[in-house]
């Protein structure tokens, strides 16, 4: 089987060369189609050298054809927006006569199909158009591109669906007339033809006269404004893409987060225009604060979202779902208020021009933001929000853990976290590899432990049930390791005040709780000895929903989704001694200390390059775990196990304060008041003695009375300081 890489150099370069070898001309693209080199399908080549060198550094480039001069005319039938453009232009070639052999045919992976003729646009051009000659049928002619196989993109891979050999037919003439017939609409249709292109070109002049920090706002409005015009057939998406492309290299955006941004506005839009016209029409405004909130919504509505319970608005940034902390939706609203003024100005309205006016006073934008909140997809419930268990958004997309597969980021899987890095297929993480065998001290079984453990981590499974602690003196890689891969997971690792899982005596809103929501890898250090919140640690582990809330907001509900990482030179104290705590305790022992001249002051900044490497490793883990569970190698178990006895104060009280057998006995109280005298002298929490007295019993230290004191007893075990300790018959065994 070819790698990825392997693929890439002997398939796609070759591929590419071959066609240019055609006389088509070539060009590289990204997975979302848009091209990836300045100038787009204008700077595409026959150029053997520059092809290589394009396919050197993007090897898994899509291959793009630029239609105009190669002499091509291409009708791209697709389905998509509820129509079939594939049925229409096979209907038209049926009802026609016109064979469609010797014509390229390519299935593209929304699928519908290419269908590939030669045409000579000298003689005379036939230009791009987008569902001009049929529903669902564009024209990739001059001024078009085309991806061809064996290109995989996003959502798939082209595949030849005809014999591919010398070169397509001419084109038939009645297709070349079909396609060159585009001026029989009507003089509405028309206008709205090139009212649409003005747009594009003032959207253009928009995006590149941004200043940095809006920039990639202004791109992603700019791709949603725009979407329905691909909708509707009045633009062709390949002219958008690349007319954005090229306005928002030159404000200096880099060409991966202009083609990540352009792609999440169209998917927007194109979600939106399923359900709403392409534009409104003057006619259809209302001068009322809902005619705003709904021209608000319909403007910007996919920009942002309502959730009271998670502290109000949230906008979307290009890749998830952020709060409005820098005042977003009162720029839409802004917006919206001056295009009223401008629209009633130009049109000579002086009514629409007044409201608008109007309309920009703090109490119709404040009307017009809190009515918005009642439009239909506004408001959100908690819930919805990072309920999508198996996917993980990365920098440069979402990742589908399932699948494993990236995918663009979408509005609709309302995500508000982020990991700290891109999803790279190919990166490594050797220094990271060097750092786990030198902390393990090359503990092999300890080292995949590890690694399943945080591939578990990535996920929002919690089917394990368990918490983690690293325990060991300074200096030995625990601190290293979890802020490593706090920085892999981004927004979703949470840092947990110690104090948080501590027993304490108030119960008020806790943000750190609240804060847990969407959280998938939280650590808390500084344990100090003090007795763990074991009621809190059962529920966060447990996989059933808490409730929680933010100061001065309302009550949630919520279903932990994350694995707790504690870590520390002290253990927490844990007064339980029964399965339901103790089952969910890993304690993970690094034992190697590094000395101060071997440590690397900067390995922590090393690592953080190795991030899309590390993750890499993590998704391994992952799959390992999927495959074998958690398991628990033997310096795990083992550590837990003396760290369990340890804990167990009632049983070290007996070790060193009792003896034991059948035929003794002490006075209840008595043993309890010498367990509390103890305790206090090893400094270690007591007991309440109701829990002393269950402790005793699940040791099978049974209860009984004294028949001449009629006392409490407890039977099997005896004081050393009771020098003339008798045996006892009991009389009441449940007492």
């Amino acid at each position: 089987m070819l790698t990825s890489n392997a693929f890439a150099t002997t398939v796609l370069l070759q591929a590419a060369l071959g066609y240019a070898a055609g006389g088509w001309f070539v060009f590289p693209c990204n997975a979302a189609k848009a091209p990836l080199i300045r100038g787009g399908f204008k700077s595409a080549t026959l150029d053997e050298q520059t092809i290589t060198g394009w396919w050197g550094r993007w090897p898994n480039a899509a291959i793009g054809i630029s239609a105009g001069p190669s002499h091509l005319l291409v009708f791209d039938a697709d389905k998509k927006h509820g129509t079939d453009g594939v049925m229409f232009f096979e209907e038209f070639c049926r009802e026609r006569e016109i064979e469609l052999a010797g014509a390229f045919i390519t299935a593209t992976p929304s699928g519908g199909r290419h269908y590939i003729y030669c045409y000579d646009h000298s003689i005379n051009p036939i230009s791009s158009s987008v569902g001009r000659v049929a529903p669902g049928v564009d024209v990739r002619g001059e001024g078009g591109y085309i991806i061809v196989p064996p290109s995989v993109i996003s959502t798939g891979s082209y595949e030849c669906l005809s014999e591919w050999s010398g070169s397509p037919i001419t084109a038939p003439l009645e297709l070349v007339q079909l396609a060159a017939n585009v001026r029989n609409g009507t003089d509405s249709e028309d206008k709205k033809r090139s009212n649409a292109s003005g747009c594009l070109m003032y959207q253009m002049r928009s995006v590149a006269s941004t200043p940095e920090g809006g920039r990639n706002d202004q791109l992603n409005r700019a791709a949603f404004i725009l979407s329905p015009q691909i909708v509707y057939g009045y633009l062709a998406e390949d002219e958008v893409v690349e007319g954005l492309t090229s306005a928002a290299l030159e404000a200096g955006l880099t060409l991966e987060e202009t083609q990540r941004t352009i792609q999440s506005g169209l998917q927007a839009g194109y979600r939106l225009s399923q359900h709403a016209a392409p534009s409104e029409s003057i006619d259809d405004i209302i001068c009322t604060d809902l005619g705003n909130s709904r021209l608000l919504v319909q403007k910007h509505g996919m920009e942002f979202r309502y959730c009271q319970k998670l502290g109000g608005w949230l906008v979307w940034d290009g890749s998830r779902w952020v709060p409005d902390a820098g005042h977003k939706l009162m720029q839409c609203a802004k917006e919206v208020a001056l295009s009223l003024a401008r629209k009633g100005e130009e049109a000579g309205l002086i009514g629409l021009e007044k409201w608008g006016r109007s309309s920009q006073s703090r109490a119709r934008l404040e009307a017009m933001i809190s009515l918005a909140t009642s439009e239909p997809g506004i408001a959100i419930p908690p819930e919805r929000f990072d309920d999508v268990d198996h996917l993980l958004n990365c920098m440069n997309g979402t990742l589908n853990l399932s699948t494993f597969k990236l995918q663009p980021h979408s509005h609709d899987d309302l995500l508000t976290k982020m990991s700290g890095t891109n999803y790279d297929p190919v990166a490594k993480c050797p220094l990271w590899l060097e750092f786990l065998h030198r902390i393990t001290a090359g503990d092999s079984k300890l080292i995949t432990y590890l690694q399943k453990a945080v591939g578990y981590s990535l996920t929002a499974d919690t089917s394990e049930q368990c918490f983690f602690f690293l325990y060991g003196d300074g200096a030995n890689g625990k601190s290293t390791f979890i802020n490593t891969i706090s920085g892999l997971m981004g927004d979703y690792a949470a840092k947990m005040r110690a104090e948080s899982l501590f027993i304490k005596s108030s119960d008020g809103p806790n943000n750190d709780i609240a804060r847990l929501r969407g959280a998938r890898f939280v650590s808390a250090s500084e344990m100090r000895s003090r007795p763990l919140n074991e009621t809190l640690v059962k529920d966060i582990t447990g996989g059933d929903s808490i409730a929680a809330r933010f100061l001065f907001c309302e009550h949630f509900e919520f279903r932990p989704e994350c694995k707790v990482w504690m870590y520390g030179n002290e253990k927490p104290n844990i007064k339980g001694t029964d399965e339901g705590i103790w089952r969910r305790v890993r304690l993970v022992p690094f034992v190697v200390h590094i000395p101060e001249e071997d440590q690397d002051r900067t390995l922590a900044h090393k690592l953080e390059e190795e991030l899309p490497g590390i993750l890499n490793w993590a998704l391994e883990g992952l799959k390992e775990w999927r495959v074998t569970g958690l398991g628990t190698p033997p310096s795990v178990k083992d550590a837990t196990i003396a760290f369990r006895e340890e804990m167990d104060s009632v049983q070290q009280f007996i070790e060193s304060e009792c003896e034991m057998g059948l035929a003794y006995s002490e006075e209840a109280n008595t043993l309890y008041s010498q367990y509390r005298s103890w305790a206090a002298g090893q400094g270690i929490t007591q007991l309440k003695r109701n829990d002393f007295a269950r402790a005793l019993d699940k040791k099978d230290f049974s209860r009984g009375r004294d028949p001449r004191t009629s006392r409490h007893i407890r039977k099997g075990l005896r004081l050393r300081n009771e020098l003339f300790a008798q045996p006892v018959p009991s009389t009441d065994p449940e007492a």
